[in-house]
């Protein structure tokens, strides 16, 4: 009769036990998980940028100022998406670069117009913006 030699064996008999562990059909009542909180609900944002202006500059702001973006000397019709938390404030500067045309600066919340100016004639601006709500 063949013995093995104990080290091995207690070696093999912690791998089972580790395997056994990380099985994912461990009972789920004798699992404690921490579920993660439950953040405000997110909203789907898009700046829109248009107008009849051939071109326009383009600054954009994220909730509490994260992130300012810029879009230089854009042709129109301009768009950007982002996603936000419930409570978050957003806004979107349009400026027509020509002597003549409109500019629109637009802000969508889910798909559903919330903001809208429009401006036309010459280097014209716009600004939107808008605090999303849930």
């Amino acid at each position: 009769m063949n013995r093995r030699p104990l080290p091995l064996v207690a070696a093999a008999c912690l791998t089972a036990l580790a395997l056994s562990a990380c099985s994912d059909t461990a009972d789920p009542k004798q699992t404690a998980v921490a579920k993660p909180k439950q953040g405000k609900p997110r909203h789907e944002i898009a700046y829109k940028a248009v107008g009849t202006a051939t071109k326009a500059d383009i600054t954009y702001s994220t909730p509490a100022g994260q992130e300012q973006g810029e879009a230089t000397s854009v042709l129109l019709p301009w768009t950007k998406t982002i996603v936000v938390e419930t409570g978050e404030f957003v806004g979107l500067s349009v400026s027509n670069l020509g002597a003549k045309g409109t500019v629109t600066c637009q802000i969508y919340v889910d798909g559903k117009l919330v903001k809208q100016s429009k401006n036309s004639g010459d280097h014209s601006s716009v600004n939107c913006d808008h605090t999303v709500h849930s």
